[in-house]
């Protein structure tokens, strides 16, 4: 046990980039929450709708959504199935974490939490259709934290780690302007988003059967060059 907790602030510490500047907006929007009514944050982003706004976080919180991870998981698995394996596991289990939570809670979403008059003044991204239940925690958020955490944990780039983390905060703002979260929400799907990912990534670390096997470390890329290379020089 000490061991694995050896093992887990050493991977702390290689994400600090990631870590250090996620912490910095966590504490913004944590203080934020702190001084305001909830729902107040939707209002307030509200004004801020145009066109190009519409665009960029209906796209941010659509590449947080499944179809986009798979994609990028696939790629990622070209180079190793590593990459394949972990991302799958890492994405799953932080989304059944905020899925188990989100019907023990069972809040309402704020097209139900807010008066009709207030709904009534508020704009709507086209194209985004608004849900009603199941507010807390923020399953894109989760996903979005997960999804850029462990492409930090995959990455030696530390100014690449201090992007997944702007951008994990990027998709998880988008759900509060697209009428979806509140603050506290995306907060919390932050939290599981990155603690899920950080401890299933390690305990696949752990797996001696698996992180030795020849399939883990298969690479496609790294089959196709060798091909390539052989085919050239016979």
């Amino acid at each position: 046990m000490k061991i694995f907790f050896h093992d887990i602030s050493h991977i702390l510490k290689e994400n600090q980039p990631f870590l250090v500047t996620y912490i910095i907006i966590f504490l913004m929007l944590f203080t934020f929450t702190l001084f305001i009514n909830k729902g107040d944050e939707i209002i307030y982003l509200n004004q801020f709708h145009n066109p190009i706004n519409d665009l960029f976080f209906k796209f941010s919180s659509e590449f947080a959504e499944g179809l986009y991870y798979s994609i990028l998981l696939i790629i990622l698995g070209l180079f190793s199935i590593k990459y394949l394996f972990n991302g799958v596991i890492t994405y799953l289990l932080s989304g059944a974490v905020t899925q188990i939570l989100k019907r023990i809670f069972d809040i309402p979403r704020p097209k139900l939490f807010f008066p009709e008059i207030i709904i009534n003044n508020l704009h709507f991204v086209e194209g985004v259709v608004i849900y009603t239940k199941f507010s807390f925690p923020s399953g894109h958020t989760t996903a979005a934290f997960s999804m850029m955490f462990f492409l930090s944990l995959i990455t030696p780039n530390k100014y690449a780690k201090v992007l997944f983390a702007i951008y994990a905060s990027l998709m998880g703002l988008a759900r509060v302007y697209l009428v979806q979260h509140f603050f506290v929400d995306i907060i919390a799907g932050s939290i599981i988003g990155i603690s899920i990912t950080l401890l299933a990534y390690k305990l696949i670390l752990t797996q001696p059967k698996i992180v030795l096997s020849n399939w883990y470390n298969y690479s496609v890329i790294e089959k196709l060059f060798k091909r390539k290379y052989l085919s050239e020089n016979e």
